[in-house]
């Protein structure tokens, strides 16, 4: 028999590619297994996160403290019920490339991942006495060995496993969707095995930033790609800079959805007219046998194709959600203002994003349009007295001692001698000498 020694083969870009995408000897990739709906008209994904390590009664005491919070959703956080994935059997809606974005530019501490606190309580020696310093005597705990006999017990150690896995990473990503679910099953239990899967998680990070900024990135090499699609820069970019393309492993189902084809008012008022309506039946309709109410009705649909995957690991749902940017060329851009990436949405071109951050109540859009304004005024001082007088008319006109005509009529003849001011047609003086003595700023009741 022959033995192959594979100690001096050369691995190909490809092949290195593939092998740390794959489970390895600390962890497994594939844990949960969540459905994932792609709906392609409203450019939305829906995520039904799996639920099967959860116990009865955490899927009973979530249903409560759904009914008893309106906000449970919205500050899930603030309210203690026992769970392992806090988002188990919900269904998750979001903007295709939102959660992309997301785990991109996620914070994600390389140093609080080798903390000496956090390497000790894994049981790290050289740790040791730095725990003891700061939480008493460091004893290891026995190691009990469990048999594993049935599918309940099976059941009981990757729940074992994700509690380990949890304990920790939940303090470190407790604010990160896609890591809490899109959990590794730890074959080892160990300060290198931690190490690794944070290394997994930046290595992850680090190509998905390169992918969304090389292929949808509007201002990304735009000198060379001018006029060009998201589908021909990724190809681009595989042909030419990595020489290689995603692997992704899931199946990819299909079916019908749909929704009326006007507003709930008007279809309720059809509804009603023909339920008074004696309706004759057509000729296609007796070759077919249908019946001419049911017809009617299903008329008022539009039917449009849904698509579901099953993603069972954090890479592929990563490669699913930007494939299906590509797919629908979804682009990114920069916010001038915070300097986040951001989805464009239609043809709607701005440089700022559509976020409220935290410590601000507008945002980012509104914040630089305010600014943009405010510089406008500084540079323009027509501008500022133009305002000065219509706060006082539309004041008026609120407490209604200026009737909605007169006030419309101004405020045109007034935009109108500011731009003539602005373009320089008449001097400041002569535009506040018109602002006060135009017939109406002097007189009351009109």
């Amino acid at each position: 028999m022959k033995k192959f020694d594979l100690s001096e083969y050369e691995f190909s870009d490809s092949e290195k590619y593939s092998h740390l995408r794959r489970d390895n000897k600390y962890f497994n990739l594939q844990m949960l297994h969540h459905n994932v709906m792609i709906d392609d008209a409203k450019k939305e994904i829906t995520i039904s996160v799996d639920s099967y390590i959860e116990n009865e009664a955490f899927l009973e005491e979530k249903q409560k403290m759904q009914d008893m919070h309106e906000d449970f959703y919205e500050n899930r956080d603030k309210y203690e019920y026992p769970y392992l994935c806090k988002y188990s059997g919900e269904n998750i809606l979001s903007n295709i490339g939102e959660r992309l974005l997301e785990f991109c530019y996620s914070e994600i501490n390389n140093d609080s991942i080798k903390s000496p606190l956090l390497l000790a309580s894994l049981g790290d020696p050289k740790y040791r006495d730095e725990l003891s310093s700061m939480f008493g005597e460091y004893t290891e705990s026995k190691e009990d060995i469990v048999k594993v006999k049935s599918s309940e017990d099976l059941l009981a150690e990757k729940k074992y496993r994700y509690e380990k896995f949890s304990s920790i990473t939940n303090e470190l990503l407790h604010d990160k969707f896609y890591m809490h679910t899109f959990p590794v099953e730890l074959k080892d239990i160990s300060v290198e095995a931690y190490i690794y899967y944070f290394e997994y998680l930046l290595m992850l990070q680090s190509e998905f930033k390169e992918l969304i900024e090389f292929c949808l990135d509007i201002d990304s090499n735009k000198e060379f790609f001018e006029g060009e699609s998201s589908n021909f820069k990724y190809k681009f970019y595989c042909m030419h800079i990595v020489k290689h393309q995603l692997k992704q492993d899931f199946k990819e189902e299909w079916f019908f959805d749909r929704h009326f084809k006007h507003s709930d008012d008007e279809t309720a008022q059809i509804l009603q007219d023909l339920g008074n309506k004696k309706l004759q039946i057509t000729e296609f309709e007796k070759k077919y046998d249908l019946n001419p109410m049911t017809m009617e009705i299903t008329k008022l649909y539009d039917y449009y194709i849904k698509r579901s995957y099953v993603c069972s690991s954090l890479y592929d749902m990563l490669c699913l959600e930007f494939l299906k940017m590509i797919e629908h060329d979804i682009k990114i851009k920069r916010c001038k203002y915070c300097g986040e990436y951001f989805i464009l949405k239609g043809n709607y071109k701005t440089n700022y994003c559509y976020d409220i951050k935290d410590g601000q109540t507008k945002t980012c859009q509104q914040i630089a349009s305010q600014k943009n304004y405010d510089d406008r005024v500084k540079k323009n001082p027509e501008i500022a007295l133009y305002n000065k007088y219509y706060k006082k008319l539309f004041a008026r006109k609120k407490v209604g001692t200026l009737k909605e005509q007169t006030f419309k009529k101004w405020k045109y003849q007034a935009i109108v001698m500011r731009d003539r001011c602005i373009n320089g047609e008449i001097s400041i003086d002569e535009f506040e000498i018109w602002l006060s003595d135009d017939g109406i700023t002097k007189k009351k009741g009109l």
